[in-house]
Order: C-alpha cells, then structure tokens, then sequence
C-alpha cells in the first residue's frame, strides 16, 4: 500500500488517486493510441503489458496496442520468444493498426505533415530506470503514443490488480494431467513454499550475479522456519543440479517437470504456492505477485541489481527483503 497520495499529500492514497498520479487526468474520450514495446522473456513482457494496461484502463483506451518487432530482430545470446499468447490478455498487434506503422521509425521526419493528413503526432516516453517509478508526464490524448522501457514497478498498475489476475491466468492447462497433479501436490500442504533459484544466464552477468547466492537462500529459509509451521519446499530452477546439491531433506521437492518451452508453467505452479521465496527475476516476482494468498509471506533479495545507483520501486512493501 501506499503511504500518502502523491495528489492529496494528507490523504489516503485510493486506487483512482493512484492512477491520475501516475498517468495524469482524464481530461477527453478522443481517440488516443497506445503502443508498448515488448522485450525480454516472460516476466518482463508480463511487467510491460500490466503497465500498458493500465494506462489504457485509466484514459479509457479500448484497444492496447503491442510492438513485437523486438522478438524477429533480436540478436541477444539468450532467444526469447513471446508468450503472452499463453495468457488470457488482450491486445492487438501493431500489425493490426489501421495506421501504416512502418511510419513510426519515419514519423519525426514528417511530424509536421501528419495533422494536415489526420494522423496522430508520435510521442515516445523512455524510461529512465527500469526499477525506479516514474509519473507519466504529458499523455496527450491526440498522441499516437509509443511507450519503450520495462516499467518494473508494482506503482504502475497497482490501481488494476484485480483486472491483472483475471487476465495473467493460463490458457489450456485444464487438460494438462502432469500440471494438474503437480497443483494438486501444492494444494495437498497446508504451507507450501515457493523456492525459485535462477542461475543459468545469470551466472557471471554483471547485473544480476552473486545476489541470489546459497547464503541468501539459507536466510530465506530461516525467515520461513520462523513464521511457518511446517512448511513444505518446492524448488524450481533452471540449474536443478546444482540445488540438488545443496539442498536436501524430505520436506523438499524439486519440481523439474518443465522446462524448455514448457517453463511456463513454473510460474504459475509457484503462484499457487501460499508463500515464495524469489530470486532477483521477473519470473518469480510475478509468480508473488499473482499469488492470491491473504496471508502469504514473500522473500526477496534487497538488492535487485549490481552496481545500480537508482532507488528500487519493484518490491512491494510487505515483502521481506533479505541482504
């Protein structure tokens, strides 16, 4: 929750005084365009569209539009795909718009010309940090408006959660007999514990290792131990090796049923759990976040980055953060 409201400074903070904080006022139903850029893997795609999402939602938007040319351009070492198709969201493609966006890496070069012509004028917003929250200033309901960044920050959409769970659930796994055992193993304990241990690309990366190490892990587990009785472990990684070497004992299950392009599933096979411990990764920050448990206990590390020197807004309050 939020302290105080960045419009009523002595008030309590409810979800519409959010949402004009963060994405101005309603000032028009004229026809505005929303265009977000998706990147990364899952949790990422999953942060970027909730937060298009939500500004469609606040300036009364009908259709969110995404740009996907990110996932046939990229040349990262680590091929990503978009899986968004996977969940109950709706979006239409850039593709899809009537507008001829192949206009959109010419747009500033004709700007002048396109009111005379009806077409809107291209306003990109770029984040300045991708943990750190930040006010969207100066929408512009005649925008085309072309949005380009992660957006990691709970902030943006915490005036829709309830739109997010019902559209961040799974397509087709009602038929899925190995992920529906597994759900029903989570829902046979009464204290199940998420334990999503992310090694893989993150080894050695400047960012992101030697955060998430064994010793944050064991602090983790000592939190739990002290405010669960009986807790049941279920550890997902894509290193499930390496965890079997370092952790035992029979209230410990591995869960490595899927991977590959079956990983998916592991998201939301840990938002069933009733608590999580995460590692610094998008994937199992959303696996918290959906996580519908009143009482739930989620363990993060405080530190989501190496060497960042902007404040971190990906957190939520309530969750207990372990150096």
């Amino acid at each position: 929750m939020v302290d105080s409201c960045p419009i009523h400074p002595k008030t309590y903070c409810r979800d519409r005084c959010m949402a004009a904080a963060v994405f101005g006022s309603k000032k028009s139903k004229a026809k505005k365009m929303i265009i977000v850029k998706l990147i990364g893997g899952l949790g990422n795609q999953m942060f970027q569209y909730a937060f298009g999402k939500a500004i469609a939602h606040h300036h009364n938007v009908k259709n969110l539009y995404l740009d996907l040319s990110w996932f046939s351009n990229t040349n990262e070492d680590t091929h990503r795909q978009f899986e968004l198709t996977k969940l109950n969201v709706f979006y239409k493609d850039i593709k899809e718009a009537k507008l001829k966006y192949r206009l959109l890496e010419k747009i500033n070069l004709v700007s002048a010309k396109l009111p005379k012509a009806g077409l809107p004028i291209k306003k990109t917003y770029r984040e300045k940090s991708p943990i750190t929250f930040s006010p969207i200033v100066g929408f512009n309901k005649d925008n085309l408006n072309y949005f380009d960044g992660y957006w990691q920050s709970w902030k943006y959409f915490y005036s829709i959660r309830e739109i997010l769970l019902r559209e961040f659930s799974p397509k087709g796994l009602h038929n899925d007999d190995r992920f529906l055992r597994f759900k029903k193993d989570l829902f046979k304990s009464k204290e199940s514990v998420s334990v999503h241990i992310r090694r893989g690309d993150y080894l050695n990366h400047k960012l992101h290792d030697e955060i998430c190490t064994l010793a944050y892990f064991t602090k983790a587990f000592d939190f739990i131990e002290s405010k669960v009785s009986n807790p049941d472990y279920f550890v997902f990684s894509d290193d499930m090796e390496w965890c079997k070497r370092n952790f035992s004992g029979e209230k410990i299950t591995f869960v490595d049923d899927f991977d590959g392009d079956e990983s998916w599933k592991n998201l939301f096979l840990m938002s069933y759990c009733k608590h999580n411990i995460i590692s610094n990764s998008s994937f199992s920050w959303w696996a918290a976040y959906l996580n519908q448990n009143p009482d739930k206990k989620v363990i993060s590390p405080a530190r989501w980055f190496n060497n960042f020197d902007f404040p971190s807004d990906i957190q939520l309050p309530e969750w207990k953060l372990i150096a």
